[in-house]
């Protein structure tokens, strides 16, 4: 593939890859947070979640950015703003667009002026999409890859008409590194994280039912339980109405009642004390004189 372009065309080629591929790993940093941090629990993400996970992502991609002219640089914060407002909401958008202007201010550079035009832009049209996103779920895949083919183009856009030397001296990097890192790293994490998502909807899912089952193989046995001995009370209640039998036969069959009704009880206490374990004593006990 290499073999015909020159030793600075192989380096440039290499230094894109490097770049496209540092770009990605970073993009999908919520998709890692979202499954080592929910692995182990039973409810699904939160807002609060998403917007320290892109908050940290956006830090990290504009901290190890692209750049082939020292002032202008290129990095996935058009696609961590788009994540942060499909799945954290317009408070999520709103706190990392002060991140972001809070830091390229402080970064400086060249390449200011366009990057606020570029922002203007881009975060309007993410506000637009990320709604279109939550409220059009049929259409999710194209609004996904219009988002990523948009946080493409504009910045080469605004660039070429505010600074047009540099994209012309920059083509491979500007057509090549550019749609790679947002549509490809919009597309994976998106993706990722939808799948991750509805995994763990799955498993919640699943788990409900597993104890609505169990419930009801529980309220089944208590019922059988409890049938018994009231059954029983009631047969030898009806015997006690019988005026011909005698007293000691009354007194026999009220004490089988009381035994049946402390069978009752124990029964119940039982079983609330499943439903609510008690809460365990811990004491000190001398071994030795336990020792044979």
């Amino acid at each position: 593939m290499y073999g015909n372009l020159s030793p600075e065309w192989r380096r440039e080629y290499y230094a894109l890859y490097q770049r496209s591929s540092a770009a990605t790993t970073v993009a999908l940093a919520p998709f890692v947070l979202y499954n080592i941090y929910y692995r182990n629990k039973t409810a699904n993400y939160s807002k609060q979640f998403i917007t320290i996970t892109c908050m940290i992502c956006l830090f990290m991609s504009m901290t190890f950015h692209s750049s082939v002219l020292n002032g202008i640089i290129f990095d996935i914060r058009y696609v961590i703003m788009f994540f942060g407002m499909v799945f954290g909401g317009m408070t999520t958008g709103l706190i990392l667009l002060v991140e972001f202007l809070s830091y390229r201010i402080l970064i400086g550079g060249k390449g200011l002026f366009s990057a606020m035009i570029i922002l203007v832009i881009t975060f309007n049209l993410s506000v637009l999409l990320s709604i279109l996103y939550r409220r059009r779920p049929k259409y999710r895949k194209l609004i996904t890859f219009l988002a990523g083919l948009s946080f493409s183009v504009i910045p080469i856009c605004v660039l070429i008409v505010i600074e047009p030397k540099y994209v012309v001296e920059h083509l491979t990097f500007n057509f090549l590194a550019l749609p790679i890192q947002n549509s490809l790293g919009i597309w994976l994490l998106i993706s990722l994280f939808n799948k991750a998502v509805s995994d763990k909807q799955l498993f919640q899912k699943y788990l409900q039912n597993e104890k609505i089952e169990t419930i009801a193989h529980v309220a089944a046995s208590l019922a059988h339980e409890v049938r018994n001995p009231l059954t029983a009370v009631m047969g030898f209640l009806k015997l006690i109405r019988n005026e011909a039998i005698s007293k000691e036969k009354t007194n026999y069959y009220i004490d089988i009642c009381v035994e049946e009704m402390k069978r009752t009880e124990v029964i119940l206490s039982e079983y609330l004390s499943i439903a609510k374990p008690s809460t365990p004593i811990y004491e000190q006990m001398d071994l030795v004189p336990q020792t044979p």
